[in-house]
């Protein structure tokens, strides 16, 4: 973080100033975080999940409706806090579905390997977009896109499987060996006590 802070100070017009810094999107995490120790603990909210889904697609129509229209230019500002209450309730309304062991479109093994992937994809999408936008420059506003939409995706999965297969899974298992090794001293001597 410091090396990426300094090659803005001192190159300001670089392609690493066009980067967000992580910290912007702690708040989002931190709800994240929240919502998943919340079920964890054994909070269970009854949002079916229609309208769990359904709140998300109803805040990107809203979005995508809203975009340059006079008398709704102010809702623009807050769509990033609409995506990710909607985000959440989704998440929210699907994963008690899950635990309360209704079937659902979305509990397949790919979708769960994707998951597992999830935390990479979050380290790396923003880099990869912004990356591309300096190589390929903005582009106007087509359908033409979706094509640059699937290129970033395919780049993102493959980068998230990388990171998380090579990195994040070796320092899991390393880091709970570490625990298991500290838990097992501790009960020995609670033992020989």
């Amino acid at each position: 973080m410091f090396v990426l802070r300094a090659g803005v100070l001192f190159w300001p017009n670089s392609p690493i100033a066009m980067i967000p810094g992580p910290i912007y999107r702690l708040p989002e995490f931190v709800i994240g975080m929240a919502l998943a120790w919340a079920i964890r603990c054994g909070w269970r909210p009854r949002i079916h999940p229609v309208i769990g889904v359904g709140s998300l697609i109803a805040v990107v129509l809203i979005v995508v409706a809203t975009i340059g229209r006079p008398p709704l230019h102010l809702l623009p500002s807050f769509n990033n806090e609409l995506f990710t209450f909607a985000v959440g309730l989704a998440l929210v309304s699907l994963t008690v579905a899950t635990l309360n062991g209704k079937k659902s479109f979305f509990v397949m093994k790919w979708q769960v390997k994707l998951g597992e992937w999830s935390f990479a994809f979050y380290l790396v999408h923003a880099t990869v977009i912004y990356a591309l936008l300096r190589v390929v420059g903005p582009q106007p506003p087509s359908w033409r896109n979706l094509g640059w939409a699937l290129v970033v995706l395919a780049i993102d999965v493959a980068l998230s499987w990388a990171l998380h297969s090579f990195v994040e899974r070796p320092a899991e298992k390393k880091l709970r060996r570490w625990k298991d090794a500290r838990d097992q001293r501790k009960r020995e001597a609670a033992a020989a006590s």
